[in-house]
């Protein structure tokens, strides 16, 4: 086993769901600054939304789909849906609000082809060899 390669799945799902759940938020605050300032209408807001959410679920996938010794693939697909779980559970914890079972299944369609195209993308990347 070489050093730099992750031996759990623990170290190959943590980092990158970590790192994508920080950047979707991070996203989706500048998203509500830009709106609160008026540079673009409130009715955007399911728009911008779907792309935070595509963004963190890409960037989640490939940082997986990199770090991950074999089954590339997977690893970075387990991990795009491990970040949609992640903000699905964070929603779900606004108590009083309807939950909109259509609105729900567009993120998660999102979520899933952003971590498809992510997995795709970092399993495809070429990988520096390390000299010992």
């Amino acid at each position: 086993m070489k050093k730099h390669e992750p031996t759990s799945a623990l170290q190959v799902l943590a980092v990158p769901v970590l790192v994508g759940f920080v950047a979707t938020l991070v996203l989706m605050a500048i998203c509500s600054v830009i709106i609160w300032l008026g540079k673009m209408s409130s009715t955007q807001i399911s728009i911008l939304s779907l792309i935070c959410i595509g963004m963190g679920s890409f960037f989640t996938s490939l940082i997986a789909a990199r770090l991950a010794g074999q089954k590339r693939l997977m690893w970075g697909f387990i991990a795009g849906l491990c970040l949609f779980g992640c903000i699905a559970l964070l929603s779900l914890a606004w108590l009083g609000q309807t939950v909109d079972f259509m609105r729900v299944a567009i993120n998660f369609a999102v979520s899933i082809i952003t971590a498809i195209l992510g997995s795709l993308l970092g399993a495809s990347m070429k990988r520096k060899r390390y000299k010992k």
